[in-house]
């Protein structure tokens, strides 16, 4: 994922599930994340605003809301840093450790 797509989160709100289903496969790519928490919600990671918007109005689809949303400096801290986590957990001696019964 590249940087850019750190600050790029469109929410876009259409009504029908086949508009949806259609929106998502025109957007869907392999730096595009894409989430549904609600049923009429589409959370877009990796592309614009802009770029939803005009390829939504491309192909006939109304959007009924489209919500740019920018990732905290935590979250932007985080990604970019995951994989240079300096301390890691033991799991093997956490798992092996005896477990205390519930009083």
């Amino acid at each position: 994922m590249s940087r850019s797509s750190y600050a790029a989160r469109p929410s876009a709100r259409c009504g029908s599930a086949r508009r949806r289903t259609k929106l998502r496969e025109l957007v869907e790519g392999a730096d595009v994340t894409i989430e549904a928490p609600e049923p009429s919600l589409l959370q877009i990671t990796g592309l614009g605003s802009e770029q939803v918007g005009k390829t939504a109005a491309a192909n006939g689809i109304v959007l009924y809301e489209l919500v740019p949303q920018e990732a905290s400096l935590e979250e932007a801290f985080m990604e970019l840093t995951r994989e240079e986590i300096e301390f890691h957990a033991d799991t093997e001696a956490l798992a092996a450790e005896p477990r205390e019964a519930a009083a």
